[in-house]
């Protein structure tokens, strides 16, 4: 198993290296979910795809990470024990309102989704995930946070 990612610089015991990225990139990614194989399935897809990509596979590492190296968006699981998507989501709202956080849930109808909205949730992807979908949606949300 690949040593998890914990910021944006290089990681350790893994097939794809952000450290190397151009200066140009796509941009910075951070990918949050409670879900060890799809958190690495993520992450191995967007750094294909050329984006500098870290992981959390929890609320409390993804704050520690998000108030160090500000991510231009972030891929927040709705559902994680502990801290939950909506509480990870009002903190990084109060850090930086700019960042764009896409939401991933299996049910978009929940009470929490909708609070999720109306917390600062720029867009959702229903689980299971459609990648291409997923794809479009990180592009845009980057392309509207870097202006």
């Amino acid at each position: 198993m690949h040593e998890r990612i914990n910021s944006f610089g290089p990681i350790i015991q893994s097939q794809f290296r952000v450290d190397t990225l151009p200066f140009d990139d796509k941009g910075k990614l951070l990918i949050v979910d409670d879900e060890p194989d799809l958190l690495e399935a993520l992450a191995e897809h967007f750094a294909g795809l050329g984006y500098a990509v870290a992981t959390a596979p929890n609320g409390d590492q993804a704050l520690k990470i998000f108030r160090k190296d500000r991510p231009d968006a972030v891929l927040l699981d709705l559902h994680m024990p502990d801290l939950d998507g909506v509480s990870v989501l009002r903190e990084m709202r109060d850090v930086d309102a700019s960042v764009r956080i896409i939401i991933m849930t299996a049910d978009l109808l929940e009470t929490r989704s909708k609070l999720a909205m109306e917390e600062g949730a720029c867009d959702f992807v229903p689980k299971p995930l459609d990648f291409e979908y997923l794809d479009d949606a990180v592009m845009a949300n980057i392309a509207v946070h870097r202006g």
